[in-house]
């Protein structure tokens, strides 16, 4: 069966399974296995230049050793009495503000109650947990301080393995790199940043897209990243 019929089939929220049943039809699957799904799928953003899932930056459980994700765990995520340090008291919002910031989902294209792909997402999550359980810590450093203690390269390029080359790729060369947008490290920063290339690095691993900087990444807060473990990637990037 051609690529074009695949894609039709799972336009209709089925899933071939293989190629004789595809032939001849699918299997329906439950909103908590379409909610799964689309928790994997970059295509669930809407926008043909997106390249990140809701998994590049969450785990439905426990955080994988090796991995240093920005969202951290959802484990219990509904039973949160609100999210995004309390701006957000809505599940289908705070998904929402994810899909806006930071997976290029155009204004119009947000989620309602009435969109399936919000409910079958909403279904996978209640599989994490619903008991009531506080708010995850998230501290975003404002005013970031660029006097970091010593760092450590060799962590940094571990670091760098578990929270930044999944979208960035290999350093200087971007081999791996699986987000398009995502620029060439360091050098790109340096060329366009010169003398203050290592603010720039560390106001955007601490603010993301926020706070006028633009772009898609997510910021790392302190609970997700201390400020020892910047430096450590400071000392990697051997930034000017």
């Amino acid at each position: 069966m051609s690529r074009v019929a695949l894609d039709a089939l799972a336009s209709r929220r089925c899933v071939p399974l293989g190629v004789l049943i595809a032939i001849v039809g699918c299997v329906e699957r439950t909103a908590v296995e379409r909610g799964r799904a689309a928790f994997a799928d970059p295509r669930v953003s809407g926008s043909p230049t997106n390249d990140v899932a809701c998994a590049d930056c969450h785990a439905p459980g426990p955080v994988p050793a090796g991995r240093v994700l920005a969202g951290g765990s959802l484990e219990g995520v509904l039973g949160r009495p609100h999210w995004w340090g309390g701006a957000v008291r809505d599940p289908l919002e705070a998904v929402n503000a994810c899909l806006f910031y930071f997976m290029r989902t155009p204004y119009s294209r947000l989620l309602t109650p009435q969109t399936p792909v919000g409910l079958d997402l909403l279904a996978f999550l209640e599989t994490l947990g619903v008991e009531p359980s506080p708010p995850v810590p998230f501290t975003v450093v404002r005013r970031p301080s660029l006097a970091l203690p010593p760092g450590d390269p060799a962590a940094g390029a571990a670091l760098w393995n578990a929270a930044c080359a999944s979208c960035h790729g290999e350093l200087r060369t971007r081999r791996g790199a699986r987000n398009r947008n995502a620029p060439v490290v360091p050098d790109a920063t340096i060329a366009e940043h010169g003398e203050y290339a290592l603010e720039r690095v560390v106001y955007k691993v601490r603010h993301g897209g926020f706070f006028g900087l633009g772009g898609d990444m997510p910021p790392y807060s302190l609970e997700v990243l201390s400020d020892e473990q910047l430096a450590d990637l400071v000392a990697y990037l051997e930034l000017p």
